[in-house]
């Protein structure tokens, strides 16, 4: 068996969400001595997409006789990755649907989601899978885990918050700003991305509007971001309306605290009080950064990494590959 995973070409700089998941997809495929190539080809046996933007692709590996999986809402963050849209009410697209229903199986975080996307019309098969994250890589002899305050020049004694999002949805942004004017002795770093935006137009507006104690920053390279969350107070989610999947577990793995604005439904995973802290205005997330400040809360960090333990490369590894064998085996019956 050999496997095609699948991710469109970078269009701007920006080693995020998406790509990040095709890398766990490869150590997955490595760890059980699958092999794998970027590019289908004659010897391509199932083609593992990420992004709606791949859709001529995997109509084209169909037209091959090619199976094909599809991994949506994993990577909601990122825009090129993301299967939900809308502005005020995330729903997903009629395209993104099509693509769905197109696949052979499509891989869902949640139960939740898997029920917002029938609800949306795919009917094909829908397999729920939570994403797998690779605990070596947030140890010491993977990370040089010293280069994050090295390079934006943080003070020991400094404490901050680490956020994901796209720089087009307003509102977590809006709750950002919010959140930072009550707690000025906290940084809060923004990695986000839009497309095809230069570093300068991305974040010049935003800078000169929003509190001072909020670096905004495109998407830095990936042991830059592994090194934040290992030094970071908290990984912040802003809203109730984007599923956070890569993001959290990355966090979990890290050892970094949870800190949740809004009831956080889509994120079925979390648990107030019990391996997160979860508040329904920004006042109330102030508050526990206060007392962030001054020390972390090692119950939940450990309830946190618990379940990034449950996730690790090996277990999710043995699935990923027993979709594709199943997969398979329905092709040869």
């Amino acid at each position: 068996m050999k496997v095609c995973i699948h991710y469109p070409k970078k269009r701007h700089q920006a080693f995020f969400e998406g790509a990040r998941l095709r890398k766990t997809l490869k150590g997955a495929c490595e760890a059980m001595d699958v092999p794998w190539e970027e590019e289908l080809s004659p010897t391509t046996d199932i083609a593992h997409f990420l992004s709606p933007l791949d859709e001529p692709t995997l109509r084209k590996a169909h037209q091959k006789g090619i199976k094909t999986v599809l991994s949506c809402f994993y990577c909601e963050n990122d825009p090129d990755a993301a299967f939900l849209t809308g502005k005020k009410e995330k729903g997903i697209s009629q395209k993104s649907v099509r693509m769905m229903n197109e696949a052979d199986v499509v891989l869902v975080p949640t139960e939740l989601l898997a029920k917002k996307a029938r609800d949306c019309g795919a009917s094909g098969k829908i397999v729920v899978m939570p994403p797998g994250v690779n605990l070596d890589r947030f140890c010491s002899k993977w990370v040089e885990s010293d280069i994050f305050p090295r390079y934006f020049r943080i003070r020991p004694e400094e404490r901050f918050a680490v956020c994901l999002g796209a720089y087009e949805d307003k509102k977590p942004l809006a709750s950002l700003c919010r959140l930072a004017s009550l707690s000025p002795q906290f940084t809060f770093y923004f990695f986000g991305s839009k497309k095809s935006l230069t570093k300068r137009l991305l974040t010049g507006p935003l800078r000169f509007r929003a509190p001072k104690n909020i670096v905004f920053q495109p998407v830095v390279e990936d042991d830059l971001y592994r090194s934040a969350l290992m030094h970071c107070r908290c990984y912040l989610l802003l809203d109730d309306e984007h599923p956070d999947q890569m993001g959290l577990l990355d966090a979990f793995a890290s050892g970094a605290e949870v800190v949740g604005i809004g009831g956080q439904e889509v994120n079925p995973i979390l648990k107030n009080g019990e391996n997160s802290l979860l508040f329904p205005t920004e006042e109330g997330a102030a508050k526990a950064l206060a007392r962030l400040y001054l020390e972390k809360d090692k119950a939940i960090i450990m309830a946190g990494y618990g379940i990034a333990e449950s996730c690790a490369l090996p277990l999710f590894a043995k699935q990923l590959i027993g979709v594709y064998e199943e997969t398979l085996k329905k092709e040869i019956a």
